[in-house]
């Protein structure tokens, strides 16, 4: 067990830094989320991913999941929900309001 995992992110280590583009919320619909056990002796059910089901993804490795790169994907998808809400509620506010229609 551990009781935290660090990623380095500092710009300082890091070079052709560039914005992530939008669309992360849609392939965040193509992932097939699973619950399974994994073959050993004390093993109880979990949640998570099928490496093979999932290949296209950016957050997957030739060997698992980048656990950093997938909690940055899920975080990107959550920030485009979150504006695209953002939006839709302040086109609410102008119905409301007369401001529009």
């Amino acid at each position: 067990y551990a009781a935290s995992f660090q990623q380095q992110s500092s710009k300082d280590i890091k070079y052709n830094i560039k914005d992530l583009k939008d669309g992360y919320l849609n392939d965040l619909k193509k992932i097939n989320f699973k619950s399974y056990r994994q073959v050993s002796p004390k093993s109880v059910y979990q949640i998570g991913l099928i490496l093979e089901e999932n290949i296209e993804q950016p957050f997957i490795t030739k060997k698992g999941v980048d656990l950093y790169g997938y909690v940055t994907f899920i975080a990107k998808a959550l920030q485009e929900e979150i504006i695209k809400r953002e939006k839709l509620e302040e086109e609410i506010k102008e119905i409301q309001n007369g401001k529009k229609y």
